[in-house]
């Protein structure tokens, strides 16, 4: 099952012999700037070894800090929450070309696809739904999910723009609020001094896929300024789809209208501008744009091919904060106003010409805008004047609106029967009752308080407490509890508890279509408590291992039971698992990293959770086999995805898609090269589809795709 993976464990021996290696003596910053500062003739006569240039082992390992846990900078081994930091270095060194392949490496997390417009579905711990609302996904510290359904607008955002990302795997609604379900992914941008110049970069790659980009930082006096300007163009793999969901209504009805067999349409067009700018030491500035153009819809709408709908967005945010941590006397003071728009175009053919029976010549078509924005303020405060005690306090306040719909179609359902029929030409539903969806606000308050306590220096006891105020929903108040034990220098345990809550979305409470779906407006929030003990263990010099235990227990899952076309609150959830990490550096020059994870999920009558892969791996081996040049070479294994228990269709197969990227770079050229190769062994991997909607072997992940990449640092 495991045949790629285990050729690459295999291949690590005949590399490099293993040798234990000390601690190094010199600090990690000061040894690179001093090799920074070396001419070539200087660096032919040191010993370059990996760390110090992408910081595979000594910076993740004996100094990660993470602020994601607690909101405030915390070693990870004694941060209150299981957590992973991924950096820079990190991202540069595996070779990842977006935001999501670099979440690929976190333990428990599975980043896979959905059918309807070729997105990413963040699984946490065997949690999904579709557009994975149950991870929160934050933009230096501020939500980034649409509150129309729940989708992160970042999943395709440019690794040049990123510094690093902290995941929490588990609830963090205790400090975040609403959607910090199973996990949050926070990912912090890079400032001015991260950057220190200018770099120009661009990627060629298959599926006729081009990136670039720009990114500068410089001092000018007491502004810092940073700007970053990244485009991505691809015609999207050309993945099969054999049947799709107009296939059954062909045999249903006699009719030859599917365009399946026929290519997924994965196309799309990206821009991203960004700018960051400090002023004196505690004043910061962010603003972003994202604008998506000609996005193909992967299987289509309603997971009918679809090669003509290409929508269009946008999605504009800022924000502006305060920092002070010497306010007063004990007291750290930070703030932060924040602003996000979106907007939607499309103009989609659900189904195609000769649809049902050919009551359709022209297509089941479906033109709809959308816009919205959200609003929010935060003002926290950090007091240290309690002895042995450091207590977080926090108030705000947030905004979501739906601010614009529009809609017309050329077909209605009858509510009987539930079968659609035709209109004639097309229809503008934008001011009737029977729109898809409504005008809407929601508004929330909340409060919350935390105490770190530090009892002596091996035991810590964090307890806090955030309440919340909806004004479609009500309230909740969500509790977490922390004891960690720093047994040794290099062993901590942990012992966690936590409550969290995923809201509803505007659509879930709202939808009027019967095709896509009904909302209800009494549903509850989805909600968890979690259990977790945790090991953090540096058991060598060269040697690091992490184990996690969990359990949860869900209520009021929201979704749609037994078939419905509403939704509804149904069913609990139990779920246990484990994730396991190491972290070895065999040599200067070589270190390797795996992780497994297993879950095993069950409803109340003991049913798998559908598609909720159980055991997952990754291998991830990072070698400098000649000064200058670096190759990495890394595989997942996804297996145990458990089918509906009313789903026909054969088991879903287990898949490994191994990843190779050769680069070079030293520290002083200007010049960054690489090449890589992307599924290295052509698997046919596959991401599940929704039961009984005709796509009987669900969704094509792309096959093997090639790459090159140059950057140029002024």
């Amino acid at each position: 099952m495991m045949n790629h993976v285990s050729w690459i464990v295999c291949c690590v021996p005949l590399i490099l012999p293993i040798s234990p290696l000390a601690f190094a003596s010199e600090d990690q910053e000061t040894r690179l700037r001093a090799l920074m500062q070396l001419d070539m003739k200087g660096l032919g006569e040191v010993e370059v070894k990996l760390d110090d240039v992408f910081d595979v082992f000594d910076g993740l390992i004996k100094a990660r800090k993470v602020k994601v846990a607690s909101g405030l900078e915390q070693n990870i081994d004694t941060a209150p929450a299981v957590t992973t930091l991924i950096t820079a270095q990190d991202i540069e060194a595996v070779g990842a070309r977006t935001l999501d392949e670099a979440l690929s490496m976190v333990p428990g997390l599975h980043v896979g696809r959905r059918g309807m417009g070729y997105g990413y579905i963040y699984t946490m711990r065997g949690i999904h739904t579709n557009v994975s609302p149950e991870v929160l996904v934050l933009l230096n510290g501020i939500p980034v999910k649409k509150p129309s359904d729940g989708r992160a607008e970042i999943n395709e955002l440019p690794v040049s723009l990123i510094q690093r990302v902290e995941v929490i795997r588990g609830p963090g609604s205790a400090l975040y609020g609403a959607d910090a379900f199973a996990g949050v992914i926070n990912v912090i941008t890079k400032t001015a001094g991260d950057i220190q110049g200018t770099e120009v970069g661009t990627r060629l790659g298959s599926f006729a896929s081009t990136d670039g980009w720009i990114v500068h930082g410089e001092q000018y006096g007491k502004l810092d300024l940073a700007a970053m300007l990244a485009w991505n163009h691809t015609d999207g793999h050309n993945g099969l789809v054999e049947e799709d969901a107009q296939t059954r209504f062909d045999r249903k009805f006699g009719t030859h209208a599917s365009l399946a067999p026929g290519k997924l349409n994965a196309q799309r067009d990206l821009l991203h501008l960004h700018l960051d700018a400090g002023l004196g030491d505690h004043w910061r500035w962010r603003g972003s744009l994202r604008r998506s153009r000609d996005a193909g819809m992967g299987l289509g709408m309603a997971q009918a091919l679809d090669p003509k709908s290409k929508p269009d967005g946008n999605t504009f945010s800022t924000d502006v904060s305060y920092h002070n941590p010497v306010f007063s006397s004990h007291w750290e003071l930070n703030a932060e106003l924040s602003y996000q728009f979106y907007d939607g175009v499309g103009e989609y053919t659900l189904y195609p010409p000769g649809a049902f029976g050919g009551y359709f010549p022209n297509g089941f078509l479906w033109n709809t805008v959308s816009q919205g924005y959200q609003t929010r303020s935060e003002v926290n405060t950090l007091y240290r004047g309690w002895m042995n005690h450091t207590l977080r306090m926090g108030i705000g306040w947030q905004q979501s609106k739906l601010s614009k719909v529009t809609e017309q179609r050329n077909w209605g359902v009858d509510v009987t029967s539930g079968m659609p029929y035709p209109l004639g030409n097309m229809v503008d539903f934008s001011d009737s009752p029977d729109r898809y969806l409504p005008i809407s606000t929601r508004r929330n308050k909340f409060a919350y308080l935390q105490d770190s306590w530090a009892i002596n220096p091996f035991w810590e006891f964090t307890a806090g407490v955030r309440y919340d105020n909806f004004s479609d929903f009500g309230n909740t108040t969500n509790p977490r509890l922390a004891l960690v034990w720093k047994a040794t220098p290099s062993f901590t345990g942990k012992l966690l508890y936590g409550s969290a809550f995923r809201a509803p979305t505007l659509s879930e409470l709202h939808l009027n279509n019967p095709v896509l779906g009904m909302g209800k407006s009494d549903l509850k929030p989805e909600t968890i408590q979690t259990f977790e003990l945790a090991g953090d263990w540096l058991a060598a010099p060269n040697l690091h291992l992490a184990l996690n235990l969990f359990h949860y227990q869900i209520k009021d899952k929201i979704g749609f039971p037994g078939g419905q076309i509403q939704y509804a609150n149904y069913g609990e959830w139990q779920g246990n698992g484990l994730e396991l990490e190491a972290r070895w550096k065999f040599s200067p020059h070589t270190a390797l990293l795996f992780n497994y994870a297993y879950q095993h999920s069950k409803d109340e009558v003991d049913n798998p959770i559908a598609d909720a892969l159980q055991q997952a791996a990754y291998v991830r081996l990072d070698w400098m086999f000649h000064p200058n040049w670096f190759l990495d070479l890394n595989a997942r294994w996804v297996a145990d995805r458990p089918r509906a228990s009313n789903d026909w269709r054969s088991a879903m197969k287990d898949y490994v898609i191994t990843d190779l990227t050769l680069r070079h770079k030293n520290l002083v050229s200007r010049w960054n090269f690489a090449v890589g190769v992307r599924n290295l062994f052509d698997e046919d991997a596959r991401e599940p589809t929704t039961v009984n909607m005709g796509v009987t072997n669900d969704l094509p992940l792309p096959k093997r795709e090639l790459f090159a990449e140059i950057r140029y640092k002024f």
